[in-house]
């Protein structure tokens, strides 16, 4: 489709007569003041945001329907409207195909169609069969690289003059500052989430570094009083705690480098199979001493682009985890296989009935800590963890694509 050209500004001014050259400067000025003070103000939400942008577009544009509107697939969603007697409601959805911003969404582009009923491609469309909606300008709306929606203005009257290329800069400008706010809330969330999940952490690394360091406290308090003997076990014992303290600092450490993007990952081919079996044969000797089975159900050749290394730390936590909170003489099922064009993980530990013993992937433990980590890893890679329990099992799962 030939899309009408936006009217040079200086040519669009001359045409119209209406209005003397000093009434159109102080009118443009008028206008920009609008957009400015839009555009710079603070809003306490995007229903307020875009509420105000609409009923200042109206009168900018001098129509009188105006929508901001998000594309989910085939759905075009009202997010809010000003329409005369409220015919075009907030919540409102339409087909995609069957609203003039589909060629928006086509093209990419601000379009303005100053007269739909002399473009032979949109005279039989649905919206002017119906409304008679004749002129049209509108501009994508963007967020996170892909558009979100549009921000239109549309009225039942001609626009005998065209719409100027001010016009087509003005409505970008809202609609990019329609964006912006939406990036600055999301990025707002993500930073109160992160807050959120690092005060936890933090209360959780508080609560278990009690234990390692009041050992350590504890035996040097006492030391000078053992035997030789006994001053070597503690010593052990003083060994154990400090590399458990230093396990949880680290980890929290990393964690907290992944998730501020300061770590990258190393992408090449790796086989998810391999790392299982090499995790899999370093724990191999514990578990037997603990008497805990392993049912292996693991696809060769799961080759797929990823971080071996952060891939790694993923399987060891996970199976770490299994081998420390299973059951005595139970058994850990391990499933890796392809399906489709995923690769497919999945850890389940048996529990027993009442049992008060703790879960693989309890939480609230420093175990958290590490499955913090095993989150912000996949999500690097395009994936999450998924936990999943009931009386008598604990599942961990992800999938990768190859």
């Amino acid at each position: 489709m030939n899309y009408p050209r936006f009217v040079n500004s200086q040519t669009y001014y001359s045409i119209d007569k209406s209005k003397s050259d000093i009434d159109q400067l102080v009118n443009l000025t008028e206008i920009l003041k609008k957009i400015n003070v839009l555009t710079t103000s603070n809003f306490d939400s995007f229903d307020e945001l875009i509420q105000k942008f609409l009923s200042t577009g109206v009168r900018i544009f001098g129509l009188e329907f105006g929508i901001v509107s998000r594309i989910d697939g085939e759905d075009y969603i009202v997010c809010n409207a000003v329409s005369p007697d409220n015919v075009i409601k907030k919540g409102d959805i339409f087909t995609l195909e069957g609203t003039y911003c589909r060629e928006v969404f086509k093209s990419k582009q601000i379009l303005g169609f100053p007269h739909v009923g002399e473009l032979e491609e949109l005279k039989g469309h649905p919206v002017y069969v119906n409304m008679k909606l004749e002129a049209y300008i509108s501009a994508p709306i963007y967020f996170e690289g892909e558009i979100y929606g549009t921000l239109n203005f549309s009225s039942t009257k001609i626009r005998a003059h065209g719409f100027s290329e001010v016009e087509r800069d003005l409505i970008g400008l809202m609609a990019n500052a329609i964006g912006a706010f939406l990036e600055n809330e999301a990025k707002e969330e993500k930073l109160i989430q992160a807050n959120e999940r690092m005060k936890q952490l933090v209360g959780i690394v508080a609560h278990d570094l009690r234990n390692p360091l009041g050992n350590i406290i504890g035996i040097s308090d006492i030391f000078d009083e053992l035997g030789d003997e006994e001053k070597a076990e503690m010593l052990a014992a003083v060994k154990t705690s400090a590399e458990s303290a230093l396990e949880m600092v680290h980890s929290i450490l990393e964690m907290a480098a992944l998730g501020t993007g300061k770590i990258e990952l190393n992408i090449g081919q790796c086989d998810l199979s391999q790392i299982i079996q090499n995790v899999y044969r370093r724990y191999q000797a514990i578990a037997e001493n603990r008497k805990i089975r392993f049912d292996l159900d693991i696809e060769e050749d799961s080759i797929l682009s990823a971080d071996t290394n952060r891939l790694t730390q993923v399987i060891d936590n996970l199976i770490s985890n299994a081998i420390k909170y299973s059951l005595p003489d139970s058994t850990v099922k391990l499933v890796c296989k392809s399906h489709g064009g995923l690769i497919q993980f999945s850890l389940e530990n048996e529990r027993a009935k009442g049992s008060s013993v703790k879960p693989a992937f309890n939480v609230e433990s420093s175990v958290g800590i590490g499955l913090e980590l095993v989150r912000e890893i996949l999500k690097l890679h395009g994936s999450e963890l998924v936990l999943d329990q009931d009386d008598t099992k604990y599942l961990a799962s992800f999938s990768l694509k190859k």
